[in-house]
């Protein structure tokens, strides 16, 4: 109720009492400690002390370890918390790496049937590889994340935006444009359609990313010298960025740039110039 109120001091203190008490009865109470401390680890992760959730972290996975193998789908639990942190901490990509993997191997020894925390390892792995330039494995991954999400009976597609928009931006930055071409026009109508549509997914879909996903479709047909259709999508882009009362004067420069570079390819120097 205190996490819940945003009241994290008074959740600390709870949790550091009764923390406190099955302290003094231990080995007994060895499988609640650990999960209060994942809490306490929970609530400074909340307030953004990431060090002192970390601590707490790896307290819990101490205890978990001590369990034994029946406890594969909290250890995954920890070890993916963990991979978050490291994640967020941007310099510690390998670590992220490791833990995640982890957490992946806890999970599958538990035939979990909770997709929902396979598809966000498979989808952190897939982004960190794509931010590290590792393409091929970074697909591997995403690809993964997209079956699992697709097959699944989750009726919101926020998560499946996300996996399809970095899937997109990794086929595009392996020069296969085609491919990233389809899922970039999937994304758009998963979220133009009303059925479809819902708060958690207009959250991910700002207006932002209405723009960026019409300027990749158009990157794509450039970089197949398909200048006609390029140019449409990017028409659009700027339409749309109109629409939105979108102020960004650096959006409307680089789409103005990238229309005349295309007019200077089609061979119109006259409209390039203008």
């Amino acid at each position: 109720i205190y996490c819940y109120r945003k009241q994290y001091n008074k959740a600390l203190h709870v949790y550091k009492s009764v923390a406190y008490r099955y302290c003094q009865l231990l080995p007994v109470e060895q499988s609640n400690l650990a999960n209060v401390y994942k809490c306490i680890a929970d609530v400074y992760h909340r307030k953004k002390f990431l060090n002192k959730s970390l601590f707490y972290l790896k307290k819990a996975l101490r205890l978990r370890v001590k369990l034994g193998v029946k406890t594969h789908n909290a250890l995954g639990s920890i070890y993916q918390s963990i991979g978050v942190l490291y994640y967020e901490k941007k310099t510690r990509d390998r670590r992220a790496v490791w833990y995640y993997k982890r957490a992946l191997y806890h999970y599958l020894k538990a035939n979990v049937r909770r997709i929902t925390c396979l598809v966000k390892v498979y989808f952190s792995l897939g982004e960190i590889f794509r931010k590290t330039n590792d393409f091929l494995r970074a697909k591997r991954y995403l690809m993964k994340a997209r079956s699992l999400e697709q097959n699944s009976n989750n009726k919101e597609k926020s998560m499946l935006v996300q996996i399809l928009i970095v899937l997109g931006v990794v086929y595009r930055n392996m020069n296969q444009f085609a491919k990233a071409r389809r899922i970039f026009i999937r994304v758009l109508n998963i979220c133009m359609n009303r059925y479809n549509y819902s708060k958690a997914v207009s959250k991910i879909f700002s207006n932002d990313m209405i723009l960026r996903l019409y300027n990749y479709i158009g990157e794509s047909f450039i970089g197949e010298s398909d200048f006609a259709d390029a140019m449409l999508y990017l028409k659009m882009e700027h339409y749309f960025a109109s629409i939105l009362a979108d102020d960004n004067t650096n959006n409307d420069e680089r789409i103005q740039t990238q229309i005349a570079m295309i007019h200077f390819h089609m061979g119109f120097i006259y409209k390039a110039r203008k």
